[in-house]
Order: C-alpha cells, then structure tokens, then sequence
C-alpha cells in the first residue's frame, strides 16, 4: 500500500475486503508522513464515508472525484465526512473476484487537488487484479491448512488408538467380532488417506507404511518393512531426518522438510512420540504430506510480485520514490530518459541532487 501510495502522490490509502467466511473481513490503511486518520473504527468509518458510492462500486466502477468541493448538495453528508478528514480528491477501486465485488481500494489527496487520467486508472484496476488474486490465493491456502491440521491430529489419535488396538486383539481370542468391525474402520480410513503414515521403532526401523510410500518414494512398501528409513533419502537430507527422528525420541514433536530420494518430492513431516502403556518412548509415528505444488503456488505469488514491480518499471510516467529520509529507493526508465541520469548514479542520494559533469 505504501509503495502504490508513494507511486501515485497520494496522501492517504486504504483497503477493505470481505470474505463469504461468516464475521471474515480486513481493514487496512496507510498515510504519508504528517497525515491522521481520525476515527475509531476504519470499517465503519469507510463505509460511512463512501455510502452513496457502494452501489457504483457493486457495478465494478471506479469513483473518482477530483475535487470534493463540487460534491453535489445532495452528497452534503458524505462531502462533510471527506473534508472532516481534509480530503480534497480521492478514487475508489472495486476489488473483483470470481464475478463479484470482494473490497475496495481507496486513495485520498489531502494537500492538493488531483485528478487520475485514464492511464493511471487502468493500471490501477491492473494492480487490484493482481492485489485481490494474490489475497484469495493465500486466503484459501490457509483454509487449506487449517483443514489438514486438523485432520492429522485427528488422524494421528486415531492411529495410536487403532495401534493400541491391534496390539490387544494378539492377544484375546479371535471371535472379537465388534472390535475387529472397528478395526476394519480404522483401516479404510488410513487407506483413503493422502498423505502417507509411517512408523519406525526405537531403532528407527519402518515398521508400518500405508498405501502411499510407494506414490512418495518410488518403493513398493515390502522392500523397507523392518529395514533403516535412512536408505530413502540423499546425505543432505538423511541428516535433517537423523535430527528430527532423535528429537522426537526425546519427546518433542518436530515440523520439517525433506525430499525422498528417488522421487525428489518435497514433502512435510510432522512427527510424534509413540508411546507404551506406560508412558514410555517406543518409537516415532509421523505423516508426510506432498507441498511440491503448494511451494509452486507460493513462487506464483513470489511472481505476482515481481510483475508488480515490472508495471511500476515500465510506466511511461516518470517514478521516483523515496525514502522517509528523502533518498532515492526507486528511480525507473522513464525517469531516465526525462532528468537524464541513471537510477544506479542516483541510489541512496538525496534530492535535489547535482551530479558532477551533469
């Protein structure tokens, strides 16, 4: 928000954005150096404030008023609001997402008067594209997230309770039959699972695997039961595995990331104690989850960002931004070609600046 704010010469930003989660919504603001915001709650205040405008922004149209002075008699409500706030022109962009209208984005000139031409318009509704994509990818990754942590605490009491079980069921007779009927429950759920459930004994041998060590490793599950996990993985690797697998013998309960050998899937562990009756460490129980394609996701983002930073680089309008102790941070091509001078001979001096032979 501070960089867009800087880029545009604007005093004040501010954003809000909802979601179809119940009670989910976010508020943000910036202001330069030397401008306030004066209110108690930024989300009633906005919509206080742009009342008249929402209908129009429900339409996905962008409000711009270059001068609130020649607000209508009828906006006399509204038009006391922006000057309460020494608001001389401002512009308000719809956030669209999936077909409809998710927050908005807001900027206040409060010293002077400012009108937006077309060009800075369009970029603007380029950049809320780019702004509210990147906010619903990160929004549903950690729904996402959240889903799966729960399932796997879930997960793993099941499978402690489901080992305890099958540990009983050795011993008593055969004709159980309920107590099988739950085994086999027990069962379908680690088979429908996707992430792959292991555990190795107090030698870190692999004593169980489910379905998916073979979609994981490239190894049919046979070739490792009773022998060392530490042949899955390359040296760099085994020694984050060797560390997690003795840390969690001490009793903690570790998160990392480790690639299988010969797959070089990227993987999350989170490991657990699993313990006797008594309380005692008999081994680590752990699920690994597949992240190559959220890590890929990630760099989408990683991307988005950088593409922002591009638009600002190739604007034709001449950029410069500056620090809050009036340095040079940014000076782009357009600015080059207007004052003539580098943004490499630039960096980090002040303005104005005077260049020797220049």
């Amino acid at each position: 928000m501070e960089i867009i704010g800087k880029f545009l010469e604007v005093d004040r930003s501010y954003l809000y954005s909802n979601s179809s989660e119940k009670n989910r919504d976010n508020t943000h603001v910036w202001c330069a150096e030397g401008i306030e915001l004066q209110m108690k709650d930024l989300k009633e205040f906005l919509f206080e404030r742009f009342s008249r405008e929402m209908e129009k922004l429900k339409r996905f149209e962008v409000i711009h008023v270059p001068r609130v002075d020649d607000l209508p008699v009828c906006a006399k409500a509204e038009k006391e609001l922006q000057e309460l706030q020494a608001v001389q022109s401002f512009i308000i962009v719809p956030m669209i997402y999936g077909g409809s209208l998710v927050g908005f984005w807001g900027f206040d000139s409060v010293r002077t008067e400012k009108t937006w031409i077309e060009q800075d318009i369009t970029m603007l509704r380029i950049i809320s594209e780019i702004f509210v994509n990147a906010l619903e990818h990160r929004r549903k990754a950690e729904m996402l997230q959240k889903a799966y942590d729960k399932l796997e605490v879930r997960v793993l009491e099941r499978t402690v309770e489901l080992l305890k079980t099958n540990e009983l069921l050795k011993g008593e007779i055969a004709g159980h039959k309920r107590a099988k009927e739950e085994l086999k429950k027990y069962e379908i759920v680690i088979s429908q699972m996707t992430d792959l459930l292991y555990i190795c004994d107090s030698k870190g041998n692999v004593v169980f695997v489910n379905h998916m060590f073979e979609k994981l490793t490239g190894h049919q599950p046979e070739e490792f039961l009773g022998k060392s996990f530490a042949l899955l993985f390359d040296k760099e690797n085994l020694k984050k595995a060797t560390d997690a697998y003795t840390r969690t013998m001490e009793g903690e309960s570790p998160q990392y990331e480790l690639y299988f050998r010969n797959t070089n899937i990227l993987c999350e562990h989170k490991s657990l104690p699993l313990r006797d009756e008594n309380g005692n460490t008999i081994g680590v129980i752990g699920i690994a989850r597949d992240v190559t394609e959220r890590r890929r996701m990630e760099d989408i983002l990683r991307k988005t960002n950088q593409t922002l930073r591009a638009l600002i680089s190739a604007s034709p309008v001449a950029i410069i931004v500056l620090d809050s102790y009036g340095h040079i941070k940014m000076w782009n091509l357009s600015a080059e070609a207007m004052f003539g001078w580098t943004e490499k001979e630039l960096m980090n001096h002040p303005l104005p600046v005077m260049l020797k032979g220049k």
